[in-house]
């Protein structure tokens, strides 16, 4: 989640350490002024800065204070206020400084870029871009920091393609970069549906941060909406090979290969993983791991797990499909064993197509009694009344002949 603010403040908090107060010149500063200013500065410096708010307050509210006394003041008070954490006043005493026109250029310059982050920083982005806007104008050679101030304040106002520009100068002017400028960029580029350049954005990220499970699973489905399925199913298996995948993402890479018609490798992970335990052996995990044995033509493994499924659970869609592969390997007796059992459900056509296959099984048993009965239970559902009224008539023609 990117947070502006934070990577304003960061910025915010660097430049003003990087700034003292300008050093106080005799010849501009009334003496008495030039001590109390002094003073306030020895406070900053041990961090007393109630203190030295105190004195600059006192100092503000002469009468007759000559303007470039007053402007230094308020450019000081800024600092403080800034260091106690108030925003907002300190952008107040920097714009009151820049205000009476009478600050070196330099200063100027500087007080211009600490009002732009203050006021980014404050979510007030359209002032602090004049104020940016102004020091780029008269800043021969921008900092990457500069840029990302510009950029987070071109989030703030949903300007993405100004965002991109800032983010990738600041980029290409700092040899290693914070990962937050790598998520700002990122953040933008999902906003713009570049999602191609947002999956390279993410490969770099990537290089120095392979143990971050949502940056995988977002390359995965960037890789997705651009219809690259086997690159996306890379990117998800490179985050199982980290061990950072829970129980639901790594069933969702066994359903992916499937997806992909890999079956084997969708068996050989579920049954690893449900061995050690990191995916639960319920019904759901485990039909799973059947249908990839037997897409996988592993039938026996598939023929095994469906009789678990049917008596740990009693599910009964389960146990037609076990029929279903019982008769079609012709292995009578076993269908017939799976398929007897007093079914309770209102699931009419489950019932109805369970008794079709129960009376196929037992009519290649012999046992034609069982076979009638069976296809009569299979008449009251239509999915199933017409193979069961041709078995039927196949039934009694059979007799016929045989009397």
């Amino acid at each position: 989640m990117i947070n502006i603010r934070q990577i304003v403040l960061f910025c915010m908090l660097l430049l003003t350490a990087a700034i003292s107060v300008p050093a106080e010149d005799g010849a501009k500063l009334q003496s008495d002024n030039y001590a109390i200013l002094s003073k306030a500065q020895e406070d900053m410096e041990k961090f007393e800065y109630k203190s030295a708010k105190l004195k600059l307050d006192i100092m503000l509210k002469k009468e007759e204070l000559p303007a470039y006394d007053k402007a230094v003041a308020y450019q000081t008070l800024g600092y403080v206020e800034n260091a106690l954490g108030d925003f907002a006043a300190a952008a107040n005493a920097f714009q009151q400084a820049l205000s009476l026109n009478i600050l070196p250029d330099k200063v100027t310059h500087d007080l211009r870029y600490a009002i732009a982050k203050i006021l980014i920083h404050l979510d007030r982005a359209k002032e602090g871009l004049n104020y940016l806007t102004q020091w780029f104008a008269n800043e021969a050679e921008a900092s990457a920091e500069s840029h990302i101030v510009a950029a987070s304040a071109y989030y703030q106002l949903k300007d993405y393609a100004q965002l991109i520009l800032q983010i990738e100068k600041a980029l290409s002017k700092s040899a290693n970069p914070p990962l937050d400028w790598y998520n700002l960029l990122l953040a933008a580029y999902y906003e713009q549906k570049e999602f191609s350049k947002a999956a390279t954005i993410l490969e770099k990220i990537l290089v120095s941060h392979p143990d971050n499970k949502d940056y995988w699973l977002q390359l995965a489905g960037l890789y997705q909406e651009g219809k690259n399925e086997n690159k996306a199913l890379a990117a998800f298996e490179m985050a199982y090979q980290y061990e950072l995948l829970n129980e639901q993402e790594i069933v969702d890479l066994a359903r992916m290969y499937l997806y992909m018609e890999i079956p084997l490798k969708s068996a050989k992970l579920l049954e690893k993983e449900l061995a050690i335990g990191n995916v639960s052996e319920n019904q759901k995990n485990l039909i799973l791991l059947a249908d990839s044995w037997l897409l996988s033509k592993e039938n026996e493994k598939a023929k095994s797990l469906f009789r678990e499924i049917v008596q740990s659970f009693n599910d009964n869609k389960t146990r037609l499909r076990l029929g279903r592969l019982y008769i079609e390997y012709e292995q009578w007796q076993e269908a017939a064993s799976i398929l007897t059992a007093d079914i309770k459900t209102d699931d009419k056509s489950l019932l109805a197509n369970i008794n079709l296959l129960l009376g196929i099984a037992n009519y290649n048993l012999n046992k034609t009694n069982l076979a009638v009965n069976a296809f009569n239970r299979a008449l009251n559902d239509k999915s199933t009344a017409d193979q069961a009224r041709w078995w039927l008539d196949y039934l009694k023609n059979i007799s016929k002949q045989a009397s």
